[in-house]
């Protein structure tokens, strides 16, 4: 197997593992009384304007590094909440139902 067929993989596997981890994270945070859709994506972008607004904590380096990531992340995020669309609309309308 050549080098360069190794990096491919290994960049297809990485790209595999973090892909819709906004998603994921958002929905094992949420709190069910407060269920939204497409809330992977809107992770996203409020963690965007935080590492623009310099609210990020860690080094000075640390929005270099989380930019690109959150940004290759929007379109895997994007499709993880439309496949889970459904169950976030049975959750909202379940919060609906026990509202009193």
């Amino acid at each position: 197997m050549t080098s360069r067929l190794k990096s491919v993989i290994a960049l297809t596997l990485l790209i595999l593992m973090v892909s819709g981890c906004s998603s994921v994270r958002s929905r094992t945070e949420m709190n069910t009384d407060n269920w939204k859709v497409y809330p992977g994506v809107r992770r996203d972008f409020s963690d965007l304007d935080d590492a623009f607004a310099g609210k990020l904590k860690g080094p000075d380096w640390t929005p270099a590094m989380v930019v690109p990531i959150l940004v290759g992340d929007i379109p895997f995020s994007t499709v993880v909440d439309t496949a889970a669309l459904p169950y976030d609309l049975y959750q909202i309308g379940q919060q609906d139902d026990t509202t009193p």
